[in-house]
Order: structure tokens, then C-alpha cells, then sequence
């Protein structure tokens, strides 16, 4: 790889909900590194922002969706499509709103970052 495939971009880390203001460091498309964007006020970043690269490149990152197959508590799951997972979703919130209204639905779009 020559220097002109390494590369840095302001943008917002991904990492959890919070969405603050980083610079990464990109090697021929791939991420190498994440910082604060040290110009911005909201220029900030926690361990998991800082090791992001390691989440996002784990061997042990889901890449499917999973379909519990046994009691809760015991981790057996098993892989499904992707449309499959999406038609279970759009069922139950269809499900749940013929039943109780549009309005009884929500959506948190947090992983649980900040425990």
C-alpha cells in the first residue's frame, strides 16, 4: 500500500448510541484507528470508540441474525436470512399494532454502551 491509500475522515463513531465527533484513520479502505476530533466541541471518545476497529473487525462479530432454538439462558441459536429476521420483525410490529394501535410500538436503538 502506497501513502496514498492511508487516509483520515471526520465523522461520528458508530460504536454505541452516543454518536461523538472522531477522526479515523483509513489503509486502503480498512480502519486502522479512532480518535476524538480535537477541532469540535463534541470531539470526544471512550475505550470502546478507541479499540473500534478491534469490534469491527472481531472473528467473533455476529455477521447473521440468530433464531433462538432452546430455552432462554442457554445461547442455542441457530442462523437465519436475513429476510427471514426482517419478516419476523415487520410481523410482530403488525401484530402488535392491529392489536394495540401504532402507538404501542417503540423502537431504542441503544446497545447498552454505558452499563
Amino acid at each position: 500500500m502506497s501513502d496514498t491509500d492511508r487516509i483520515e475522515r471526520d465523522t461520528i463513531c458508530g460504536i454505541c448510541p452516543a454518536g461523538c465527533w472522531v477522526r479515523v484513520e483509513l489503509d486502503g479502505g480498512r480502519l486502522v484507528s479512532t480518535r476524538a476530533q480535537p477541532d469540535h466541541p463534541l470531539g470526544m471518545i471512550c475505550r470502546l470508540g478507541e479499540n473500534s476497529e478491534q469490534i469491527v473487525y472481531s472473528k467473533d462479530r455476529l455477521r447473521t441474525p440468530l433464531e433462538r432454538i432452546g430455552p432462554k439462558g442457554t445461547f442455542d441459536f441457530k442462523p437465519i436470512s436475513w429476510d427471514e429476521a426482517y419478516a419476523r420483525i415487520v410481523d410482530n410490529l403488525n401484530r402488535t399494532k392491529a392489536a394495540h394501535g401504532a402507538e404501542a410500538t417503540a423502537i431504542y436503538t441503544g446497545r447498552g454502551s454505558f452499563d
